[in-house]
């Protein structure tokens, strides 16, 4: 199968008083395409812990989804300070993202989340906020 996903490096999320950086892989040939964001501190621009992820994210959007891979408050490209491991705000922020995704005219207002080990954790926390989309 070809890959025929566009990938936008530069993507910012506001979220109160921080400014998330990630990256969105968008499906070519759609449009208003549910999400999948992937929230967590491994910076997103870093090829060992985030970025060989890619191949797996472009499979996805190239499946019609748009991909969203965030990094965490005080991590990578994102503004803020991380204080300690899995803070409870994790999952307040990752909700807020997803709101963020829901509105935005390249969504359709439905979004998932994805993640193994921290981000994991961070999918748990962020449905116990639960977000409309």
């Amino acid at each position: 199968m070809a890959i025929d996903v566009n990938r936008h490096d530069d993507l910012l999320i506001p979220i109160g008083d921080e400014t998330i950086a990630a990256t969105r892989f968008e499906p070519a040939r759609r449009s208003n395409s549910p999400a999948i964001l992937h929230y967590v501190p491994y910076h997103k621009d870093d090829w060992h812990g985030f970025g060989s992820k890619y191949p797996f994210f472009e499979y996805l959007s190239n499946s019609g989804y748009e991909v969203i891979a965030a990094d965490v408050v005080g991590t990578g490209a994102s503004s803020g300070i991380k204080t300690e491991p899995y803070p409870p705000e994790d999952g307040k922020h990752a909700a807020e993202i997803i709101e963020w995704i829901a509105d935005q005219p390249w969504s359709n207002g439905s979004v998932g989340m994805i993640g193994i080990s921290y981000g994991g954790l961070t999918c748990l926390r962020a449905a116990s906020e639960q977000p409309a989309a």
